[in-house]
């Protein structure tokens, strides 16, 4: 009596792994697959007896892969961010905020890059602005993007990043910049009504 191994998979189309027939058998603790194209493929693996035929039924020992188009493991890409919104503010700057959630691990994001474009259309060739994922403060981040042109509708975005890549959100708002706006607030008083 030996103990091997039954490596089952699903189709690569984030469907779940098919337990009725493995894929391959391994008699050692590793195996490679084949080349995977474009998609969420999950992969389990059950231990077996090659004298009695007697497999165990865990539903625990698996992993999923993704690959995008261009066959790269973005398996660890970081989620979106969340309550994207952005404000006018004098002076011709719009304040960028944003909420990502706690998150340690392979995907969570390095750092955001801010994205901004004109007449509706997202300019990706650079970011406008990066802000560290350490920069956040309760889960919020934010950033001012100065020196905008009054009057002009900007489109803007975020988009988190790590070491597998960008997210792939394709979240936006857009704010007209106001180059004038109007005078800071210079003094403030306060007084107590009983």
């Amino acid at each position: 009596m030996a103990t091997a191994y039954h490596v089952y998979a699903n189709s690569g189309a984030g469907d779940p792994i098919q337990y009725a027939a493995p894929v391959a058998t391994s008699s050692g603790t590793s195996w490679t697959s084949g080349p995977l194209g474009p998609g969420t493929w999950s992969f389990g693996v059950r231990a077996y007896d090659t004298g009695s035929g007697n497999e165990e039924e865990n539903l625990d020992c698996s992993i999923s892969v993704v690959v995008d188009a261009l066959g790269n493991d973005v398996t660890n890409r970081p989620a979106p961010p969340s309550g994207l919104r952005a404000l006018a503010r004098p002076g011709g700057s719009i304040r960028v905020e944003w909420l990502y959630p706690p998150t340690r691990g392979p995907a969570a994001p390095s750092e955001f890059n801010v994205y901004l474009g004109t007449g509706g259309v997202l300019n990706q060739s650079a970011p406008a602005a990066t802000v560290p994922f350490a920069a956040g403060i309760r889960n919020a981040f934010a950033v001012d993007l100065p020196s905008l042109e009054g009057g002009v509708t900007y489109t803007v975005a975020v988009r988190a990043v790590n070491a597998s890549g960008q997210d792939q959100g394709t979240a936006t708002v857009s704010v007209t910049a106001d180059a004038a706006g109007p005078a800071a607030v210079d003094s403030l008083m306060a007084s107590a009504i009983v």
